[in-house]
């Protein structure tokens, strides 16, 4: 289940031989039904097709300290104590406030004796606000990560991934008030980021311009291009700043990367009208659109392509990837 501030996304997967299928998609925008979330998550668990009562969720990436260390080789027990050290005394991080934990990637190519290590941790009351969610639903939470390791494994799963390992693939994810970036080579983590730009600053622009309520504009944004007025492009313009600084920084840390990359976008952001033909002109590159249900099967044909249900997806494929 994905929960962002507009809403959540539940969907419910299931397994049969070596196919996977979408059992349940449930979209519900908090606009339509306000604080109606615990009722409607209690209903789903009593339904006689929603199998098993553990939840996967996902924290957002502005919630979420990410970080790629490079340490002397040693054993996975003094890891366990290195990490906690470099995290504190090299990047001022108050170990004491958080809940985290560390993945050994291997050994680094570039420097003979070192192992790369990834690092991701969260202040302990930003994720104690993920279990909260789930009380007295009859609801359980079984795994919190991060949302951009969920988007990334829909883009494995759907066969995205480039051949060549040296070719950069970057997945823009914009949601409501912040942007997401991540950049990967292959199956390799390199760097993500979230930029405090979002779908409603577009939506905020519809507002001013037409003088309607957040949910008219909503609606407007789906209809309307407003992409060439000069608020709604200078928003962009900022964002698509954003997003070429990062490719530069990833680059000048990567010096063998090849120019060239490939762009997928997820979220709900998305869904203004002109904004994609705006990025694309300004990143002079096709933008491919991830689509989340696009590998599953399903007993009844999938009718619905929602970008916005990526994060939901990869939680759900968690269990078996």
């Amino acid at each position: 289940m994905d929960i962002s501030e507009t809403g959540f996304k539940l969907v419910q997967l299931s397994k049969k031989k070596n196919n996977i299928f979408l059992n349940k998609f449930v979209s519900l925008k908090f606009d339509d039904d306000e604080n109606n979330m615990d009722k409607v998550l209690t209903n789903i668990a009593k339904e006689k097709d929603f199998y098993g009562k553990q939840i996967n969720l996902a924290m957002k990436s502005h919630e979420v300290f990410i970080r790629q260390f490079l340490l002397p080789e040693m054993s996975e027990k003094e890891l366990s104590s290195a990490i906690p050290y470099e995290a504190e005394n090299q990047h001022r991080i108050a170990m004491k406030d958080m809940v985290w934990d560390w993945f050994n990637i291997g050994k680094d190519t570039g420097v003979s004796g070192k192992v790369r290590v990834m690092f991701v941790c969260a202040k302990k009351e930003a994720s104690a606000k993920y279990y909260k969610i789930l009380e007295n639903t009859g609801l359980y939470l079984n795994s919190l990560e991060v949302d951009v390791f969920s988007i990334f494994r829909v883009i494995k799963y759907n066969g995205l991934l480039l051949n060549n390992s040296n070719e950069l693939i970057m997945t823009i994810n914009m949601e409501h008030t912040n942007t997401t970036l991540l950049l990967t080579l292959g199956e390799r983590y390199l760097f993500s980021r979230n930029i405090p730009i979002g779908e409603k600053h577009f939506t905020s622009v519809i507002i001013d311009i037409q003088g309607v309520s957040e949910k008219e504009a909503r609606d407007l944004k789906n209809e309307t291009d407003f992409s060439m007025h000069p608020t709604m492009s200078e928003i962009a313009a900022k964002l698509i700043k954003e997003i070429k600084d990062s490719i530069d920084f990833v680059c000048f840390q990567n010096i063998n990367l090849k120019g060239k990359y490939k762009v997928i976008f997820a979220g709900e952001g998305w869904e203004t009208k002109g904004i994609l033909s705006f990025f694309q002109n300004e990143l002079k590159m096709y933008l491919e659109a991830l689509n989340p249900f696009e590998k599953l099967l399903a007993e009844r044909p999938i009718e619905y392509k929602n970008i916005s249900a990526g994060i939901a997806t990869g939680l759900a494929l968690r269990w078996w990837n």
